[in-house]
């Protein structure tokens, strides 16, 4: 897919041969990565709306939202993603600001985006941008935080930051626990 997040919706959307079987069209043609590379590129305006971005796709507010459930999202995660992924981008600059940040990400306060932050990673900005910068120690990475979100903590002992798995509260709740 193309990563370009100037790129139109159109260009976005990878060419799916229609004669090939539902499945293997839904495998390779992840709306939700599609709307979040159309996320990224409209939080420079602000909170892209769902409405804003079916009309995009082409779609109904309804069918997008549909279509995301079927691949196990909604939009709000999609977002959420979205925002992260351009967090941990700016973060990675020591020369930008949290408060530029969270402006940038449509947060209206920077207090607003450092809690979400902490929500998504465990976190906060400051010290994401501390580890990143220190590099891996005992086995965290900064990078390793977008695809595990909070399902992973981290932990200073006397030798650097330490990964802690920390169940998710869907993993407690199929646990029993």
């Amino acid at each position: 897919m193309n990563g370009d997040p100037d790129a139109m919706p159109d260009q976005l959307l990878p060419q799916c041969p229609q004669s090939r079987s539902a499945r293997w069209a839904r495998e390779t043609c992840r709306l939700g990565d599609v709307v979040q590379q159309i996320v990224i590129r409209l939080l420079r305006d602000g909170y892209p709306d769902v409405h804003s971005v079916a009309t995009m796709l082409g779609l109904t507010t309804r069918t997008l939202q549909r279509r995301l459930s079927e691949e196990g999202v909604t939009y709000a995660r999609v977002v959420a993603r979205a925002r992260l992924t351009v967090a941990q981008r700016m973060l990675a600059d020591p020369a930008c600001k949290v408060i530029e940040v969270a402006l940038d990400l449509g947060y209206s306060d920077p207090s607003h985006f450092v809690r979400a932050f902490v929500r998504w990673t465990s976190l906060t900005p400051r010290e994401f941008r501390r580890l990143r910068a220190t590099g891996c120690r005992g086995g965290a990475c900064a990078h390793d935080l977008a695809s595990g979100g909070a399902a992973r903590r981290y932990a200073r002992d006397g030798r650097g930051w330490t990964a802690i798995a920390v169940p998710t509260s869907r993993e407690l709740q199929w646990s029993g626990g």
